[in-house]
């Protein structure tokens, strides 16, 4: 490892320490005098909960308040409470033996709570899946706690929200469990809040030879956030930081993403968990979360990674003005003879406004990039058309067969809109369904991005559309994890040789891996700047992808291939 600091020793005693929090007092609802702690975090109350999944019964009884970590201020302790949570058991899986529990929250107090969570003690052998991260709060420091963060900014006096999460049910496990509220005030908490997002380019190969990186998303709103580590001790005695300096394959500074590379091992092959931390140098808590490493026999002969340059062109009026469009045509032409010399592949996914410039200023645009071996594919964000309309389109300008999709799809979506669903719905005028696979799909309304980083049958039931489901009619190619580059990032080029080595080395053994970026083709407006693009993308195949390419490594292929390499490898 290239990054083991002089203060690692007092790091780990300070974040797996965590001394003089005391244990929870078994009190009465009108307790007696505590010793205080002046901290941020405050309890509105705890109750002990009851999860029969069997039955369906559930119940919620508070048994104390945990006074010893209130704000100094006394009458801020919530009064008694008897109906401030409801529990419901809205599904129940008797195989996987996983129950779906919505917790309903009342904030029992006439003030404003910051980052309100539910804290989850006291549970046995349950296993609370997915939660926002693990806390120490109520606990002596010695473990951690999973908690459930109530996704709003401030909790009002008075106001009720609720929480949803998952709980597996192993054979012989009590309905039991007990859950604190805990918010913050009167500003938000001064660790960081949530950890999630956490990608692992594995699995690890016990060789001590191949490695793998892995990124989390640390939440952390108050800007204080100055050690993030991972106690690595399950593989290795490691304690190891993260960082977030654009180092390391970190490729971006201060965007709250943290990272850590190099991870070598030669441990046993199985999965293993590890515990994430993080907080300030002298902070009174840290905020934890699990991630697990799956350790595998070496693979010395690891997949291929196909690999496309995906470009948009976004709805844009000057594709409408043939002096602005022809810039761009014609540096586009440019950039396809440089992909043409070196065998690389790119893939033109235009809204309707460069459609139409197309067919009004350089109708052969389009067959052009197609006898190339380049995509060109369906793009929308529907906020004049939809993506079906998009594909006529495309049709009229002589665009035959176009089964890729991509775009934000909001029209006809609503807040809880399975989006694979809404695209399998579109049929052409002869009644066969017009799309077959989607890319590189960003949620309309958080322009969030997946994390798959290996195509999938997306489920066309529900809300959680990376499920996969082998009867699924569409098919979705997800990006590599940590592969969103941008064509927009002025280090794009630098940062590309990184992106790149780092989903190869998380190619999965056996499956079909993709890897694309994302290249804009507003980039390419005949200005001084496009015209060093070019220069750029001429030197990163000389200096970097062609020895990919003939090391096996890397496959060019534009969307529709990767679709049919799915195919083949299902099959």
């Amino acid at each position: 490892m290239r990054f083991i600091y002089s203060a690692i020793l007092t790091l780990l005693l300070v974040s797996a320490g965590c001394s003089g929090v005391p244990t929870s007092p078994d009190v009465a609802l009108t307790p007696p005098e505590l010793p205080r702690v002046e901290s941020s975090h405050i309890s509105w109350g705890q109750w002990d909960i009851q999860l029969d999944p069997v039955s369906g019964l559930t119940s919620a009884v508070q048994t104390r308040r945990l006074d010893f970590h209130v704000n100094v201020t006394d009458w801020l302790n919530p009064p008694a409470c008897n109906d401030c949570i409801e529990i419901l058991l809205t599904g129940w899986d008797p195989v996987g033996r996983i129950v779906d529990i919505t917790m309903i929250l009342k904030n029992p107090t006439e003030l404003v709570g910051y980052d309100v969570k539910a804290i989850i003690s006291d549970y046995d052998t349950k296993e609370f899946l997915e939660p926002s991260a693990w806390a120490d709060f109520y606990t002596d420091g010695t473990y951690w706690d999973p908690y459930y963060l109530f996704e709003v900014e401030e909790f009002g006096g008075g106001e009720s929200h609720a929480v949803g999460f998952q709980v597996h049910f192993p054979p012989g496990a009590t309905p039991n469990a007990t859950v604190t509220i805990d918010a913050s005030w009167p500003d938000p908490q001064e660790e960081p809040y949530k950890i999630d997002n956490i990608t692992v380019a594995g699995p690890l190969q016990n060789d001590d030879y191949h490695y793998i990186s892995f990124f989390c998303h640390i939440y952390d709103h108050q800007g204080d956030v100055e050690i993030t580590l991972v106690d690595l001790s399950p593989i290795g005695p490691t304690l190891a930081p993260l960082t977030d300096d654009g180092f390391n394959r970190d490729f971006r500074p201060n965007d709250d993403i943290w990272g850590i590379d190099d991870i070598v091992t030669n441990y046993t092959p199985g999965i293993y968990k590890f515990w994430i931390s993080a907080g300030g140098l002298t902070s009174e808590h840290y905020t934890y979360q699990q991630v697990e490493i799956e350790v595998i026999l070496p693979v010395w002969n690891p997949p291929p990674l196909y690999i496309c340059s995906m470009m948009h062109a976004e709805e844009t009026d000057n594709y409408l003005i043939e002096a602005e469009y022809m810039k761009y045509s014609e540096k586009l032409r440019a950039l396809m003879a440089i992909f043409d010399d070196h065998g690389g592949i790119m893939a033109i996914q235009p809204d309707w406004t460069f459609i139409e410039g197309t067919v009004n200023f350089d109708p052969t645009l389009f067959a052009d990039f197609q006898a190339g071996g380049h995509g060109v594919d369906a793009h929308a964000h529907e906020t004049v058309y939809d993506i079906g309309q998009v594909h006529d389109m495309l049709d009229a300008a002589g665009v035959a067969d176009t089964i890729i999709a991509n775009g934000g799809f909001p029209q006809t979506l609503g807040d809880d809109g399975n989006w694979a669903a809404y695209i399998a719905d579109f049929m052409t005028g002869g009644g066969q369904q017009m799309f077959l696979a989607i890319n590189g799909y960003k949620d309309p309304d958080t322009q969030t991005l997946d994390g798959l980083i290996n195509p999938i049958r997306p489920t066309l039931n529900g809300t959680d559309w990376m499920i996969h489901d082998p009867d699924s009619p569409i098919v979705y190619i997800p990006r590599a994890p940590k592969g969103h580059l941008t064509g927009s990032d002025p280090d794009f080029f630098v940062n590309m040789p990184n992106a790149v080595d780092y989903a190869i080395a998380g190619a999965i053994p056996g499956k079909i891996n993709c890897f694309y970026w994302h290249d804009p083709i507003g980039n390419y407006n005949g200005s001084i700047i496009s015209m060093q693009r070019l220069a750029f993308w001429n030197n990163l195949f000389k200096d970097y992808f062609d020895d990919k390419v003939d090391d096996g490594d890397l496959i060019w292929a534009n969307f529709t291939d990767m679709y049919q390499i799915y195919l083949n490898w299902e099959d």
